[in-house]
């Protein structure tokens, strides 16, 4: 299940009643948490909007984010004026790290056209 809830506690542990109550106003999005692209390829389906496993709580997310962000398994980019960095959505976990949110960021989002959406795996008899 994700949430917008549960990206904004990363950022506002200690909400007010306001921002509670307007995140609580966003839907719940159910996705599958083993998604097969058309492709064959699988990929987890978890994240900073990932909430919780319906029927089972937050462990096994806790557990898969852990190893998916050991060490070993970690890039982390250190930017230079003018770079560019891209990346497939659909089998990456990315995070910012911390920074001066006093100091503008800019970002721009390419999305590249055959977007495949994320289907719910359905068993067929």
């Amino acid at each position: 299940m994700h949430t917008f809830e549960a990206i904004q506690r990363r950022t506002y542990p200690n909400p007010t009643p306001a921002q509670e109550a307007e995140w609580a106003s966003r839907p719940v999005r159910e996705h599958p948490l083993v998604w097969r692209h058309e492709s064959g390829r699988r990929s987890l389906v978890f994240g900073a909007t990932a909430s919780h496993i319906d029927g089972m709580g937050r462990s096994l997310l806790d557990e898969l984010e852990n190893r998916a962000t050991a060490p070993d398994r970690v890039l982390r980019y250190r930017w230079s004026a003018g770079d560019t960095v891209m990346w497939d959505n659909t089998g990456l976990v990315h995070r910012a790290c911390a920074f001066d949110r006093g100091r503008p960021r800019r970002m721009h989002r390419t999305t590249l056209a055959g977007r495949e959406p994320i289907r719910m795996n359905r068993r067929t008899p």
